[in-house]
């Protein structure tokens, strides 16, 4: 991997978004990672999660998605994630604690940024080095 490539961590609804690539910023951020301009961090218990999520009835449901779809999709990003071993534990976010794993991956790999639209994690802004944004500021930092 090389030095200057940026590194983000990616919430499960920032994977889902990817996941169901239904805009064009969506489809574009995706085609950039998956051609390596960028790396994203994760670990197994937050692939773990987006998979779950993408199980969800409701989400099968309004978005047609089979479970081929949503395995064909996992099996596209588990080799394109650069995977953490989940040393670190953060203790951090008290109202949601399931959240604290993002900003232990964003710890454990070194992030540059961690891509949210959870207000628990907005809030803090910024988390050891890494800098807490949203899908819009993802956007924008990718096109300029």
């Amino acid at each position: 991997m090389p030095d200057d490539l940026l590194i983000f961590v990616l919430d499960t609804n920032i994977f889902i978004r990817l996941a169901l690539g239904r805009s064009s910023y969506a489809q574009n951020i995706r085609q950039l990672w998956m051609a390596g301009h960028f790396v994203v961090a994760s670990t197994e218990s937050i692939l773990d999660e987006v998979g779950r999520a993408l199980h969800y009835p409701a989400i099968q449901r309004d978005y047609s998605l089979s479970d081929a779809d949503i395995e064909n999709f996992m099996q596209t990003i588990r080799p394109a994630v650069m995977l953490t071993d989940e040393l670190y534990e953060v203790d951090t976010i008290k109202a949601d604690a399931s959240d604290n794993m993002f900003l232990a991956c964003a710890l454990e790999s070194g992030a540059d940024y961690l891509v949210s639209e959870d207000s628990h994690l907005r809030e803090i802004k910024y988390y050891h080095g890494t800098q807490i944004i949203g899908f819009d500021q993802l956007e924008a930092l990718l096109s300029a």
